[in-house]
This record gives C-alpha cells, sequence and structure tokens, in this order.
C-alpha cells in the first residue's frame, strides 16, 4: 500500500506542471486583427456573402484594413480570422466570411458559409 503511495505522489508534480504549460499561439500583432465589427450593415449588402470578389486579397497580409476590404467586397455581415490551429464551427452562415492566414499572418483562404 505504501509502495502504490510513494509512486503517486512521485508523479504527481509533473502532472500538475503539465497543465501549466500554454497552449501554442500566434505572436502579437503589430497593428490589432480585431477585423470589421459582426453585423454592421455594409452597403449595398444582400446579407449574402459571395467569396469571389475576396480571392484577390489571397497572398496579401492579414490585417484590420484588410479585412474591413474583404467584408465589403465579398458583401458579408459577419467576419472571421482563422489562425493557424485554431478550432471553429461548422455552422453555416451565408453572411459570414472566413479569412484564414498562416504563422506569418499571410492569407490562405477565404471562404463564405
Amino acid at each position: 500500500m505504501y509502495k502504490s503511495a510513494a509512486n503517486a505522489w512521485a508523479i504527481a508534480p509533473f502532472l500538475i506542471l503539465s497543465a501549466c504549460t500554454a497552449p501554442a499561439v500566434s505572436p502579437p500583432l503589430e497593428e490589432p486583427m480585431a477585423g470589421p465589427q459582426p453585423g454592421e450593415p455594409v452597403a449595398g449588402n444582400t446579407s449574402m456573402c459571395t467569396d469571389g470578389p475576396g480571392q484577390k486579397f489571397l497572398g496579401q497580409q492579414a490585417t484590420q484594413a484588410v479585412g474591413e476590404q474583404i467584408m465589403q467586397q465579398t458583401g458579408a455581415r459577419t467576419f472571421q480570422w482563422v489562425s493557424p490551429g485554431m478550432a471553429i464551427t461548422m455552422d453555416y452562415q451565408p453572411d459570414r466570411v472566413r479569412v484564414s492566414h498562416d504563422s506569418s499572418r499571410i492569407i490562405t483562404e477565404i471562404t463564405c458559409g
């Protein structure tokens, strides 16, 4: 019995410390990537996102200004940045544009839905 308790106490510090590790995240931006405010109406918006016009932004730096342009070009009412490794929902929202970028903040994908 004492041997099992001793083993448990020997492992406990490692279990506690493993819970303290920070998840991998992208480094902070020089310019905030807040993006356009979700739900704000865009002039001429029909409430449907069309990702075709946004494809010209592929390969550009992911910045708030570029995010606003993408939102205007696609007609989206909701905007979401997608960082590498970020979990996203699979729900479909026809008025949402998602802009994925790599760890260097270069836009790699623009999709609606």
